[in-house]
């Protein structure tokens, strides 16, 4: 897990299109799965980002 300050590297943000914050990025071996933008509750989060979770943990 990584936090980046997008004000002071534009470059990560341009790379990856993000146009809002918050912005989550879920990569697996090295390529972006998953991106979720903006405040979501838990609940949601975890809705999006489980199915991914799980299936590498599969793998």
């Amino acid at each position: 897990m990584a936090s980046i300050n997008g004000d002071e590297h534009p470059e990560i943000t341009q790379r990856y299109n993000v146009l809002g914050f918050p912005t989550l990025l879920l990569f697996r071996d090295g390529n972006l799965i998953h991106q979720s933008v903006g405040a979501k509750p838990k609940r949601r989060l975890l809705a999006e980002f489980l199915p991914h979770l799980e299936s590498a943990a599969a793998i």
